[in-house]
Parts: structure tokens; C-alpha cells; sequence
């Protein structure tokens, strides 16, 4: 979900799928966005053959609306700051897959709600998409957390209460 630039990692997301594919996982891949690279990174889908697998969306308004329908989110991105797509895919509760790079690890605890790996690294990736397919209990639980991390973290009552905190405090300064 996003800009389709380089620095998304979607060329390792590709080799990734390629490596499921040869393994026998079934999986669909779904990217949702446009930008600078999207015919590009189409080339390499139809290179490595996996146009039946890797299925490109297009930019969309309600990303929110398609979500649910996800069993997993990969964020293979090779740098980030802290990605709104990823926010919105664990408000939805997904499990999520991530490289751990800029402030995904901020919200990503690696294991308890998704599962963090390194830039780069497809195997890594397939790895990490197996142990989800071949573990739902994983999954769910997975999935579970990371609506609870955003719930408790990043919910507007959340921001709300952190901001409050803040001018209590300066208040209490004062006096």
C-alpha cells in the first residue's frame, strides 16, 4: 500500500513471491498504489512470471475498505518513517511483516504483534510468510496485538490523553 518507488522494497517482495511460488505456497500478492516505478516494477513481475500471483490495484481512496480482506501485510520497505499504510493495516487487524528499518520497529515488536525482518532479504520474507500461513493461531494472535498496539498507542483517544498528559504537567510546572 503506497507509492510504488524504490526505496519500497518491492523488487525483494517480487523475488519473495517467485521463492513461495517454487515452494508450493499459494498466495496472492496485492499492490495497491501508483507511482514512479509502477511500470517497472510490472516488468519485473512479468519477468519472474508471476502476473497470476502479483496482482497490482492501483491507487486507491479507501484503503481501509480492502484490508480486511488481507490475510497478511508486507511492508518490505528498504527505508521508512513510520508508514501510515502500516498503521492502517494493523487497525485492521492484520498480522504484519516488516523490514526493520526507520520507525517501523517503533511499533513493530517482533513477535508479539507481527514479525520483523531484515531489509532486503526475500528469503527472510518467505520465511516469515510461511511460518503465518502454516500457524494461524500465529496469525490471529499476531493480528490481535497489533489492533491492540494501535488501540492503545495510536487512537485518537490515545493522542488525546498523551497531549493532555503534556499540559497537565506544564501546568503542574507553573504552580
Amino acid at each position: 500500500v503506497g507509492r510504488l518507488s524504490i526505496e519500497k522494497g518491492l523488487t525483494y517482495l517480487i523475488k519473495a513471491g517467485e521463492r513461495l511460488a517454487q515452494a508450493g505456497v499459494p498466495f496472492y500478492i496485492f499492490v495497491i498504489g501508483d507511482g514512479p516505478q509502477e511500470e517497472e516494477i510490472q516488468q519485473i513481475v512479468t519477468e519472474y512470471g508471476l502476473e497470476e500471483k502479483i496482482i497490482f490495484v492501483g491507487f486507491q481512496k479507501d484503503v481501509s475498505a480492502l484490508l480486511p480482506a488481507f490475510d497478511i501485510f508486507l511492508l518490505p520497505s528498504l527505508t521508512e518513517g513510520t508508514s501510515m499504510a502500516l498503521l492502517e493495516a494493523m487497525a485492521c487487524g492484520l498480522p504484519v511483516i516488516a523490514t526493520a528499518v526507520g520507525g517501523t520497529p517503533n511499533v513493530i515488536i517482533s513477535e508479539e504483534n507481527g514479525i520483523l525482518v531484515p531489509s532486503k532479504s526475500p528469503e527472510a520474507i518467505v520465511q516469515a510468510v510461511i511460518r503465518l500461513v502454516e500457524n494461524k493461531e500465529l496469525c490471529q494472535r499476531m493480528g490481535h496485538a497489533a489492533l491492540q498496539t494501535i488501540e492503545s498507542e495510536y487512537s485518537l483517544h490515545s493522542w488525546l490523553k498523551k497531549i493532555d498528559d503534556i499540559y497537565t504537567v506544564v501546568i503542574q510546572s507553573k504552580r
